[in-house]
């Protein structure tokens, strides 16, 4: 599915939580996904499995954030995959301006908790959701990847996989996605 996915909206970013129901058994609020390019620019996705602010508890909330500032105006759709069929629960297309500095637009409400469960867009307690631009150059195929919650690592050990390390800046810091040891969140 992931396959078809990718090559079918080859501007679009997938990104797979499993382990979702975690999120809200220790009040994690948000995940955040590896850098990623499309359209010439480097963004991330922040989704907060329980809502933003005002949504807290009832919807999901997804952010599309640039590691840079942006200097073209770019429309961009976030949306959460139906792993039932060929569907998906769309914010619509809305655009990202001009802005000097790192930014995030994004819909605070893109789809109810019970809506995301009765749906079939949370199968396997897995949600897919994601990012496509609109009018930029499509690359060979999308991009995707996946987040994993661990409740109980095995032997009280967390791996933390790096991905295009090579690429990584020196003088930048970077930074674990939260996860939890016994009572504790690391």
């Amino acid at each position: 599915m992931v396959r078809v996915f990718k090559s079918r909206h080859r501007t679009s970013h997938l990104f797979k939580i499993d382990n979702f129901s975690l999120f809200k058994k220790y009040q994690l609020e948000k995940v955040n996904s590896s850098v990623f390019d499309l359209g010439g620019h480097k963004w991330t996705l922040c989704v907060f499995p329980n809502g933003r602010k005002n949504a807290s508890g009832h919807y999901v909330s997804i952010f599309l954030m640039s590691q840079a500032s942006v200097n073209v105006k770019i429309e961009y759709e976030l949306f959460v995959v139906s792993q039932l069929e060929q569907k998906w629960e769309s914010s619509g297309h809305r655009e990202f301006g001009i802005y000097p500095k790192p930014t995030g637009k994004g819909n605070p409400k893109l789809i109810s908790l019970v809506d995301l469960e009765r749906n079939g867009y949370l199968i396997g307690d897995s949600c897919m959701c994601g990012v496509k631009l609109h009018g930029i150059e499509p690359a060979e195929s999308g991009t995707a990847e996946c987040f994993s919650l661990i409740e109980n690592p095995l032997n009280h050990k967390v791996t933390w996989m790096i991905t295009r390390f090579s690429s990584f800046e020196p003088e930048k810091a970077h930074h674990s996605h939260e996860f939890v040891v016994g009572n504790r969140k690391w």
